[in-house]
């Protein structure tokens, strides 16, 4: 705190990530077998900083600049097996990618007080980032229907995007307890994009150049009303946006390296009640959207399993619907409980995508998106700190991506326990998640793996079993501003 009107932040981060990644089995299992299991690395490093100024009136001023630099690699085994499962046939794939990502931001906003009678605040907000890939793909398969197949392609790509954006938003007061709120924000977003692809077995190659450019807007108009000290109503209207982009994986075709900008108007009311021993939170929303982004995957080469990719394309529209619900009880000074829900209803429009037939479009509920969703937990802590808590969370079925897979997820609720003790200078405490080691999956995706016919089946990928742990920490030291 150089002065008593400026207060400076630094930050500086380190993040180092050696983890194994072997996570499917042809047998839908806990068992792999994989004789090439892949990585998850990053090495990555991150400054900020942060300088607010605050004047004389109360109104402030706040610049914000980043720097993020990343190193990531990212390996599987494709064929998920070894000589021995796939005998008596050849085959046995793996691919490997290396990643280099770098961003930088600045960001510059001026607020008002927020004593006055109509608030504010104006910035302008700066984003660069690069980004290159080394995509390396190997394989080799014999067997009688396909016969011998040997892959060895390497693609190189490069990625900028700049984005430069205004934002600005007013604050006010109808009647003392009717408050409104009005935002805009305008960005300009341009991109560039090239790749080379060589094929060392045909001795081809292929690239790809794409500098495309787009402006788009959003903002929001909302109301609250306070009926009394402890309930209010609000209504909010919101236009948001997802700038297009890129597909960076081998294998599709020119039509579908590039995805459209999303828009999306987005209208909610709800209700808010709080007091010393409830809060209650519930409301309702719906969402129109236009160009709807979807993502999906598709393996275009029966095969070679290393084929299967995932990309992002356009629905031509979209609309979801919910309600969402939030309860908090503090039964006495000791004993706390929660329960949250929520129901949703999603719909997209002719979304043109790629199948064993070529291109069809399809039109469908959106993957990953149960209707039902809830969480509910049970918390007793005493005055010297120990404390016990209780969580239970489940959501009902879901399909797991967009057709051809028609394939859905079963219903699941998942308990946890957790036993600790608390301080202010340190912390212990055990627990159990899932409780009941339910079986349970989180992902499916649907292709051909098994030789020699390669039949499109389900491989799913099983969520967390029973796991027991111990966690401790130490706080100590503190950042005190005069």
């Amino acid at each position: 705190q150089p002065s008593a009107g400026l207060v400076v932040d630094l930050s500086a981060l380190h993040v180092g990530v050696r983890d194994g990644y072997d996570a499917f089995s042809p047998e839908n299992g806990r068992v792999v077998h994989s004789d090439k299991p892949g990585v998850d690395r990053q090495r990555s490093n991150g400054l900020s900083a942060r300088a607010t100024w605050t004047g004389a009136n109360g109104s402030t001023v706040t610049a914000i600049a980043t720097w993020a630099d990343s190193r990531i690699t990212y390996s599987y085994d494709g064929d998920w097996g070894n000589p021995a499962y796939w005998a008596p046939y050849v085959y046995d794939f793996i691919e490997v990618q290396n990643r280099h990502r770098t961003t930088h931001s600045a960001e510059v906003r001026v607020a008002s007080s927020a004593a006055d009678n109509i608030r504010w605040i104006a910035g302008v907000y700066a984003l660069s980032l690069n980004e290159q890939l080394n995509d390396l793909n190997l394989g080799a398969s014999i067997d009688p229907v396909w016969g011998e197949y040997d892959l060895h392609t390497v693609l190189d790509s490069g990625y900028q995007s700049r984005t430069l954006s205004g934002f600005g938003v007013l604050e006010g007061d109808l009647t003392q307890r009717t408050h409104w709120s009005l935002g805009l924000r305008g960005e300009h977003h341009t991109s560039r994009y090239a790749d080379k692809l060589v094929d060392v077995v045909y001795d081809a190659t292929d690239s790809h150049n794409f500098a495309p450019g787009e402006n788009l807007a959003g903002g929001h108009l909302a109301l609250t009303h306070e009926l009394d000290a402890h309930h209010s109503v609000y209504a909010q209207l919101s236009r948001g946006y997802k700038a297009g982009g890129f597909n960076l994986s081998q294998g599709l075709a020119p039509t579908e390296l590039t995805f459209r900008p999303e828009a999306d108007w987005n209208g909610e009311v709800g209700y808010k009640a709080q007091s010393n021993a409830l809060e209650f939170s519930a409301d309702v929303f719906y969402v129109a959207r236009r160009q709807a982004q979807l993502r999906s995957g598709v393996q275009t080469d029966p095969a070679n399993p290393n084929s299967f990719i995932f990309y992002t394309g356009n629905a031509t529209s979209g609309r979801d619907y919910g309600a969402e619900l939030s309860v908090l009880a503090r039964w006495t000074e000791r004993i706390t409980a929660g329960v949250t829900a929520g129901w949703l209803n999603t719909h997209f429009q002719d979304f043109t995508r790629i199948g064993d037939g070529g291109f069809a479009s399809v039109s469908r509920e959106l993957p990953h998106a149960p209707h039902l969703s809830g969480r509910a937990h049970l918390q007793y802590r005493t005055e010297a700190g120990f404390y016990a808590r209780v969580d239970v969370n489940g959501m009902s079925g879901f399909y797991y991506d967009l057709p051809p897979n028609d394939t859905r997820s079963g219903g699941y609720a998942l308990a946890h326990l957790r036993v600790g003790y608390d301080t202010a200078g340190w912390s212990a405490s055990a627990y159990v998640r899932n409780l009941a080691n339910h079986t349970y999956t989180t992902r499916g995706f649907y292709f051909g793996l098994v030789p020699p016919d390669y039949p499109n089946s389900l491989y799913a990928q099983l969520g967390e079993p029973r796991v027991f742990g111990l966690e401790f920490s130490v706080r100590t030291g503190s950042l005190e501003r005069r």
